[in-house]
Protein backbone atom coordinates (compact mmCIF):
# COMPACT_ATOMS: atom_id res chain seq x y z
CA UNK A 1 0.00 0.00 0.00
CA UNK A 2 1.21 3.48 -0.74
CA UNK A 3 1.82 5.70 2.27
CA UNK A 4 -0.33 8.81 2.61
CA UNK A 5 1.55 12.03 1.94
CA UNK A 6 3.32 13.46 4.97
CA UNK A 7 1.57 16.69 5.95
CA UNK A 8 4.38 17.89 8.22
CA UNK A 9 5.82 21.23 7.00
CA UNK A 10 9.36 20.92 5.73
CA UNK A 11 11.94 22.89 7.75
CA UNK A 12 12.49 26.18 5.99
CA UNK A 13 9.55 25.59 3.65
CA UNK A 14 6.94 28.14 2.73
CA UNK A 15 4.39 26.74 5.20
CA UNK A 16 6.79 27.01 8.11
CA UNK A 17 7.72 30.52 7.00
CA UNK A 18 4.06 31.51 6.84
CA UNK A 19 3.38 29.96 10.25
CA UNK A 20 6.08 32.18 11.74
CA UNK A 21 5.48 35.29 9.64
CA UNK A 22 1.68 35.56 9.75
CA UNK A 23 1.46 36.38 13.49
CA UNK A 24 4.26 38.92 13.03
CA UNK A 25 2.41 40.70 10.25
CA UNK A 26 -0.51 41.21 12.60
CA UNK A 27 1.39 41.91 15.81
CA UNK A 28 3.76 44.48 14.30
CA UNK A 29 0.77 46.66 13.48
CA UNK A 30 -0.22 46.93 17.15
CA UNK A 31 1.29 50.39 17.78
CA UNK A 32 -0.43 51.74 14.66
CA UNK A 33 -3.71 50.14 15.73
CA UNK A 34 -3.44 51.72 19.18
CA UNK A 35 -2.91 55.18 17.74
CA UNK A 36 -5.76 54.61 15.29
CA UNK A 37 -8.05 53.72 18.21
CA UNK A 38 -6.89 56.87 20.01
CA UNK A 39 -7.97 58.95 17.05
CA UNK A 40 -11.33 57.24 16.66
CA UNK A 41 -12.21 58.00 20.29
CA UNK A 42 -10.70 61.49 20.20
CA UNK A 43 -12.71 62.34 17.07
CA UNK A 44 -15.80 61.87 19.23
CA UNK A 45 -14.32 63.97 22.04
CA UNK A 46 -13.26 67.22 20.34
CA UNK A 47 -11.87 68.54 17.08
CA UNK A 48 -8.83 69.97 18.89
CA UNK A 49 -7.96 66.58 20.37
CA UNK A 50 -8.11 64.76 17.03
CA UNK A 51 -6.06 67.49 15.33
CA UNK A 52 -3.37 67.12 17.99
CA UNK A 53 -3.15 63.33 18.19
CA UNK A 54 -1.95 62.60 14.65
CA UNK A 55 1.07 64.94 14.44
CA UNK A 56 2.07 64.47 18.08
CA UNK A 57 1.80 60.69 17.87
CA UNK A 58 3.75 60.57 14.62
CA UNK A 59 6.44 62.82 16.08
CA UNK A 60 6.82 60.67 19.20
CA UNK A 61 7.05 57.50 17.12
CA UNK A 62 9.66 59.10 14.85
CA UNK A 63 11.87 59.90 17.84
CA UNK A 64 11.41 56.48 19.47
CA UNK A 65 11.57 54.16 16.46
CA UNK A 66 15.40 54.18 16.29
CA UNK A 67 15.59 52.58 19.74
CA UNK A 68 12.81 50.16 18.80
CA UNK A 69 14.79 49.04 15.76
CA UNK A 70 18.09 48.65 17.64
CA UNK A 71 16.62 46.58 20.47
CA UNK A 72 14.73 44.52 17.89
CA UNK A 73 18.06 43.07 16.79
CA UNK A 74 17.79 40.80 19.83
CA UNK A 75 15.64 38.58 17.62
CA UNK A 76 18.51 38.12 15.15
CA UNK A 77 20.95 36.91 17.78
CA UNK A 78 18.29 34.80 19.48
CA UNK A 79 17.46 33.11 16.16
CA UNK A 80 21.15 32.43 15.53
CA UNK A 81 21.63 30.72 18.88
CA UNK A 82 18.29 28.92 18.59
CA UNK A 83 19.49 27.39 15.33
CA UNK A 84 22.77 26.47 16.99
CA UNK A 85 20.88 24.67 19.82
CA UNK A 86 22.24 27.01 22.50
CA UNK A 87 19.17 27.99 24.56
CA UNK A 88 21.23 29.70 27.28
CA UNK A 89 22.63 32.10 24.70
CA UNK A 90 19.10 32.76 23.43
CA UNK A 91 18.08 33.98 26.88
CA UNK A 92 21.30 35.98 27.20
CA UNK A 93 20.67 37.72 23.87
CA UNK A 94 17.16 38.68 24.91
CA UNK A 95 18.43 39.91 28.28
CA UNK A 96 20.99 42.12 26.56
CA UNK A 97 18.22 43.56 24.40
CA UNK A 98 16.16 44.35 27.51
CA UNK A 99 19.14 46.01 29.19
CA UNK A 100 19.72 48.06 26.05
CA UNK A 101 16.06 49.08 26.05
CA UNK A 102 16.34 50.26 29.66
CA UNK A 103 19.50 52.18 28.81
CA UNK A 104 17.69 53.90 25.94
CA UNK A 105 15.12 55.51 28.24
CA UNK A 106 17.31 58.48 29.28
CA UNK A 107 18.12 59.07 25.61
CA UNK A 108 14.41 59.08 24.74
CA UNK A 109 13.79 61.62 27.51
CA UNK A 110 16.63 63.80 26.20
CA UNK A 111 14.79 64.01 22.87
CA UNK A 112 11.72 65.61 24.48
CA UNK A 113 13.02 69.20 24.05
CA UNK A 114 13.63 68.46 20.36
CA UNK A 115 10.03 67.36 19.94
CA UNK A 116 8.68 70.34 21.87
CA UNK A 117 10.73 72.67 19.66
CA UNK A 118 9.28 71.03 16.55
CA UNK A 119 5.75 71.48 17.93
CA UNK A 120 6.48 75.14 18.76
CA UNK A 121 7.77 75.73 15.23
CA UNK A 122 4.81 74.01 13.57
CA UNK A 123 2.65 77.12 13.57
CA UNK A 124 -0.44 75.26 14.77
CA UNK A 125 -3.21 77.03 16.65
CA UNK A 126 -2.38 77.58 20.36
CA UNK A 127 -5.06 75.19 21.64
CA UNK A 128 -3.97 72.47 19.19
CA UNK A 129 -0.29 72.97 20.06
CA UNK A 130 -1.09 72.71 23.78
CA UNK A 131 -2.90 69.40 23.20
CA UNK A 132 0.00 68.21 21.03
CA UNK A 133 2.47 68.93 23.84
CA UNK A 134 0.37 66.99 26.33
CA UNK A 135 -0.02 63.96 24.07
CA UNK A 136 3.62 64.03 22.98
CA UNK A 137 5.05 64.37 26.51
CA UNK A 138 3.08 61.43 27.89
CA UNK A 139 4.05 59.20 24.96
CA UNK A 140 7.72 60.13 25.31
CA UNK A 141 7.88 59.62 29.09
CA UNK A 142 6.28 56.21 28.59
CA UNK A 143 8.39 55.58 25.51
CA UNK A 144 10.48 52.95 27.30
CA UNK A 145 7.68 50.46 26.67
CA UNK A 146 8.31 50.51 22.90
CA UNK A 147 11.96 49.28 22.90
CA UNK A 148 11.17 46.98 25.84
CA UNK A 149 8.39 45.34 23.86
CA UNK A 150 10.70 45.08 20.86
CA UNK A 151 13.45 43.37 22.87
CA UNK A 152 11.16 40.99 24.77
CA UNK A 153 9.20 40.17 21.62
CA UNK A 154 12.49 39.56 19.84
CA UNK A 155 13.12 36.53 22.03
CA UNK A 156 9.91 34.81 20.95
CA UNK A 157 10.48 35.84 17.34
CA UNK A 158 13.96 34.33 17.48
CA UNK A 159 12.77 30.96 18.77
CA UNK A 160 9.88 30.88 16.28
CA UNK A 161 7.05 31.29 18.81
CA UNK A 162 5.56 34.35 17.16
CA UNK A 163 2.04 33.49 18.30
CA UNK A 164 3.11 34.70 21.77
CA UNK A 165 3.80 38.13 20.26
CA UNK A 166 0.41 38.12 18.54
CA UNK A 167 -1.48 37.22 21.73
CA UNK A 168 0.44 39.81 23.76
CA UNK A 169 -0.18 42.59 21.25
CA UNK A 170 -3.83 41.63 20.79
CA UNK A 171 -4.28 41.88 24.56
CA UNK A 172 -2.52 45.25 24.56
CA UNK A 173 -4.77 46.59 21.79
CA UNK A 174 -7.90 45.35 23.57
CA UNK A 175 -6.78 46.97 26.82
CA UNK A 176 -6.02 50.18 24.91
CA UNK A 177 -9.56 50.33 23.54
CA UNK A 178 -11.07 49.83 27.00
CA UNK A 179 -8.78 52.39 28.63
CA UNK A 180 -9.41 54.89 25.83
CA UNK A 181 -13.13 54.70 26.51
CA UNK A 182 -12.61 55.02 30.26
CA UNK A 183 -9.88 57.67 30.40
CA UNK A 184 -10.85 59.96 27.52
CA UNK A 185 -14.50 60.33 28.49
CA UNK A 186 -14.28 59.64 32.24
CA UNK A 187 -16.03 56.29 32.73
CA UNK A 188 -15.64 53.44 35.28
CA UNK A 189 -14.32 55.75 37.99
CA UNK A 190 -11.64 57.41 35.85
CA UNK A 191 -11.54 61.20 35.53
CA UNK A 192 -12.23 62.72 32.13
CA UNK A 193 -8.76 63.37 30.67
CA UNK A 194 -9.34 63.88 26.96
CA UNK A 195 -6.17 63.78 24.89
CA UNK A 196 -4.07 62.98 27.97
CA UNK A 197 -6.25 59.93 28.63
CA UNK A 198 -5.62 58.68 25.10
CA UNK A 199 -1.87 59.00 25.60
CA UNK A 200 -1.95 57.21 28.97
CA UNK A 201 -4.04 54.41 27.47
CA UNK A 202 -1.52 53.93 24.67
Amino acid sequence: MSRPPDDTPLPGGYREMWRIAAPLLLSMASYTIMQFCDRVFLSRYSSVAIQAALPAGSLAHTLICFFQAVTGYASTFTAHYHGAKEPEQCVRSAAQGIWLALASWPLILLLIPVGLWIIAMSGHAPDVAAAERTYFLILMVGGITVPLNSAAGGYFMGIGRTTVNLISNAFGCSLNVALNYAMIFGHWGFPEMGVAGAAYAT
